[in-house]
């Protein structure tokens, strides 16, 4: 490929290979031109800086010398010199038709705006003149720069920018609108600027572009991260076009979904509907015919299908299961922040029984060594909460020649907490082959890893003990010294008290007979003679003969070593009972330590040597309280990371395993479940015409409210017009839309209700006749069918009664007609399976208003007709109960009659 690139015109057969090198007829070889290309720009670093040739480079008129020169200013700004004497030269240059000379300008000021302010803001009228250039790039780029400059008395300038392209119809431009906004609110800070800014950010997180809306996300979670009032109406919208957005939108929209969640929505994994579901199961037991067992055992499973695979009954609200549904598909994502991302929202979001999805996509991660330390962190969070999913991928976590110290002990954590009866051999012969490596924390590691291995499978410990012992003789000592904390540990947690003290004996023998040299693993060892002094009868016969060898060697004992020795003797002090030779040689030497502690270099020793000194006394209060402390249990050692507990996974903060500055706690769970309709969709959306409406019927939609507010204006003007010429000069004209995308499927509301057709014509002097106000309604039906299928022809006025899509929710589709106080409801079934027991809730007081509904099964593919008798006027809300999946209650809106 590079020779047919560099000798286009000649066929490789025929040259030589000094010709294929060399060149030949003055022309450079492979060599020399690969050598050129590799150097590209690397020449303007090493080139001293001429101001007079720069400057006539840029006075050039060939855009190449421009270019060049552009280059070697931004060069030496990179090396640190001062190239600011050129700020006049460069400006000039403004204009330039190439975009990149442009970009390199653009630079240029923005890194010296601060420096020379007066000069910067010659430049800003070049910059509000891209702004309505004709290439998108070269508005978003003046865009980009203008919110870039850091001057206070710009900001009013660029916030009338970013709301001039918040509407712009590129969404390049658009996004560059929402980015625009966090750097011109880090500049002017406060109130003021925030309350400006902030209906912008509304409009954006409503635009039809989920490029946009991610980056309004960003924007979102930097300036006001508190108000969800701005997320409720476009939440089920992001939810749905997570898959639409590009990978750094995912991440943010990932970000802001999950602490929306936190704030709008209960713990999933709280117990509370059991007893709600079985008092429910009674009363349905008492009011069926079937008494048989084999209908009681269905209808109760029915019931239970909302349980999870812990045996808790999850209460989830139907958004909550919406969200989950739709960062689903982001664990096949090839970006490794979007996975991490969607594993954090299920981690802090999902019921624990929902984690089995998050194994297999976190364990995709662990094969790319830029992210595998960061998935075993997170990794070991879920193994926390639920360690059953990663089971099965034990081998995944075995140690690999390139791992880092770091990702080495975090493999072997999870490694051990892995560990089960079925697989404890794999994993002991694999802990054993690292044994033998040449590298001696690995091997320390490897040891560490043992003791971890006995906290997740008692069973264990006979064969980690067979492992271990013979480390005790190893050439290192830091492996000596880890064998003994581990043995140490082993002997805390061990029930079994016989072997516990052979264990200890083997250890105190070794001391004794100086193969153990270490301090740590002698402090260690000297920790459990004197702890097992009262449970075991041989250890109590060694420890005085033990703590005498130890007093004779202590001036040249380690500091911590003097510290368990000072402690030894004082356990033996409390325990000593009764007066005897034996006694009375311990007291002599026990005084004898105190003598030596009371003039010992270290101040820490002697200060625990005055603090033994007012135990002499066995009748003091001092006495009872140090053996109160000393003697007293102790607590087992805890293999859980509570380091991490509760911090957002995948921050930095969690990497780290401390909160560092600038961290944002994620919120609690709210006790009581926050209002639900806050998030249905609103009447008018956002008044640009590129924003998107939340309807969950139709979240692709890109025309606002206003825009078929305005057409209704005008369709009730024109009515009017043809009774009365004089209104016409007060009523708006039509307004011209951009085209819209053709939405997924046909909304089921109208786009504008006839109540506001008939306010419209209600004003002064604009009174039509009886005719005018049918030929408006017709119109306005006539628009609706359009705007569902914009292929069709324009539909008669409706005959006979109408539909009115109401809610589908589960599959299940429900309409509803209205005459008087009657309505009839159309109930369709669109799953494969039937659906049973369809009945009007009677637990939530909507049995006052509405009179009786008898309940029916509603077979797959079909429709079922019911009548119902509104008490208490429009609108009404009927709830209805269905049996089936999650036993979700179904909310239907009655408006009323359309005649209103």
């Amino acid at each position: 490929v590079t020779v047919s690139v560099l000798y286009w015109d000649r066929p490789a057969t025929t040259m030589s290979r000094a010709e294929f090198l060399e060149g030949s007829s003055g022309e450079g070889g492979v060599v020399a031109r690969a050598r050129n290309f590799m150097s590209g720009d690397a020449q303007f670093f090493s080139a001293q800086p001429n101001l007079s040739q720069i400057r006539k480079q840029l006075d050039n008129e060939q855009i190449s010398a421009k270019k060049e020169a552009m280059k070697r200013v931004i060069a030496q700004i990179c090396l640190g010199n001062d190239m600011s004497a050129l700020f006049p030269d460069v400006v000039k240059n403004i204009h330039a038709a190439s975009i990149e000379l442009r970009k390199l300008v653009y630079y240029f000021i923005v890194h010296y705006s601060e420096e020379r302010p007066n000069e910067a803001l010659l430049s800003i009228s070049a910059f509000q003149h891209d702004l309505v250039d004709q290439s998108m790039h070269v508005r978003a780029l003046a865009l980009r720069t203008l919110s870039s400059v850091r001057i206070a008395a710009v900001n009013p300038v660029v916030l009338v920018a970013i709301k001039k392209c918040s509407t712009d119809l590129s969404p390049l431009v658009r996004r560059t609108a929402a980015i625009a906004v966090t750097k011109a609110n880090r500049i002017a800070r406060g109130e003021d600027n925030t309350a400006q800014v902030i209906p912008v950010i509304h409009q954006l997180l409503g635009d039809r572009s989920m490029d946009v809306v991610g980056a309004a996300a960003a924007t979102f979670m930097q300036i006001c991260p508190d108000r969800h009032d701005l997320v409720h109406k476009h939440f089920r919208r992001i939810c749905r076009g997570l898959l639409e957005a590009d990978e750094w939108a995912q991440v943010n929209l990932l970000q802001l979904l999950l602490r929306y969640a936190r704030h709008e929505f209960v713990d999933p994994n709280k117990i509370g509907a059991r007893k709600a579901a079985a008092k429910k199961n009674k009363k349905k037991a008492a009011d069926s015919d079937a008494s048989s067992d084999d209908d009681t055992e269905t209808d109760t499973d029915s019931d239970d299908e909302s349980v999870d695979v812990l045996g808790r009954t999850l209460d989830m609200d139907s958004d909550h299961r919406l969200l989950l549904q739709s960062v689903k598909p982001l664990f096949h994502s090839l970006n490794r922040a979007v996975v991490l991302g969607a594993a954090a929202l299920y981690f802090h979001v999902a019921p624990e029984s929902d984690l089995d999805t998050c194994a297999k996509p976190l364990l995709r991660l662990l094969g790319d060594a830029g992210s595998s330390f960061v998935a075993l962190i997170a990794i070991q969070s879920f193994l926390n909460v639920r360690a059953k999913p990663f089971v099965p991928y034990i081998r995944d976590f075995f140690l690999a020649p390139t791992d880092s110290p770091a990702t080495r002990q975090l493999r072997l954590k999870i490694l051990a907490r892995l560990v089960t009866k079925e697989n404890q051999l794999t994993a002991l012969n694999e802990v054993r082959s690292y044994l033998r490596s040449y590298d001696m924390l690995k091997v320390v590691d490897a040891v560490r890893c043992l003791g971890q291995i006995t906290f997740t499978l008692a069973e264990a410990t006979p064969a980690v003990i067979r492992i271990i012992l013979p480390l005790l003789s190893h050439k290192a000592e830091a492996v000596v010294t880890e064998s003994v904390v581990v043995l140490r540990q082993l002997v805390v947690q061990s029930s079994d008290k016989t072997q516990a003290s052979q264990i200890v004996q083997k250890l105190a023998q070794r001391v004794l007979k100086g193969t153990v040299t270490a301090p740590s693993a002698k402090s260690s060892i000297i920790w459990l003679v004197g702890e097992h002094i009262r449970t075991h009868p041989n250890i109590a016969k060694m420890a005085p003969d033990f703590f005498r060898l130890f007093v004779k060697s202590f001036k040249s004992e380690a500091t911590v070593v003097k510290a368990h020795v000072i402690t030894l003797g004082l356990k033996i002090w409390l325990n000593l009972e009764g007066d005897g030779a034996l006694a009375d040689r311990f007291k002599g030497l026990f005084f004898h330590l105190l003598e030596l502690v009371r003039y010992d270099a270290d101040y820490d020793i002697r200060d625990q040597g005055r603090v033994v000194h007012t135990a002499l006394s066995r009748g003091s209060k001092c006495f009872d309280a140090l053996k109160a402390v000393t003697m007293g249990p102790k607590p087992l050692p805890q293999q859980a990371d509570t380091a991490r507990q509760g911090v957002l996974v995948g921050s930095m903060s969690h990497v780290l395993g401390t909160i560092i500055q600038g961290y944002e706690p994620l919120a609690e769970w709210p006790a009581e479940m926050p209002d639900p309709h806050a998030r249905e969709p609103p009447e008018a959306s956002s008044s640009s015409a590129y924003s998107s409406s939340s309807d969950d019927s139709d979240a692709s939609s890109t025309a606002s409210s206003d825009d078929a507010s305005s057409d209704a204006e005008s369709v009730a003007s024109s009515s009017a017009s043809d009774d009365d010429d004089s209104s016409s000069d007060s009523d708006a004209g039509p307004k011209t839309k951009p085209p819209a995308r053709q939405p997924a499927k046909a909304p089921a509301k109208a786009p504008v209700k006839v109540k506001i057709v008939a306010k419209v014509l209600s004003k002064p002097g604009a009174a039509p006749a009886a005719a005018s106000r049918d030929r408006v309604v017709e119109e306005l039906f006539t628009k609706k069918a359009q705007h569902a299928d914009p292929e069709a022809a324009a539909p008669a006025a409706p005959a006979g009664p109408t539909w009115v899509d109401a809610v589908e929710t589960n599959g299940l589709a429900v309409a509803y007609t209205v005459k008087g106080s009657d309505v009839r409801l159309r109930f369709t079934n669109t799953t494969d399976s039937a659906m049973e027991n369809i009945a009007l809730a009677t637990d939530d007081g909507d049995d006052e208003s509405f009179g009786d509904f008898d309940a029916f099964d509603l077979p797959a593919g079909e429709s079922h007709e019911a009548p119902l008798t509104v008490s208490t006027g429009f609108p009404a809300v009927a709830t209805f109960t269905v049996d089936g999946d999650d036993d979700v209650p179904v909310r239907v809106t009655i408006e009323g009659p359309s005649d209103e």
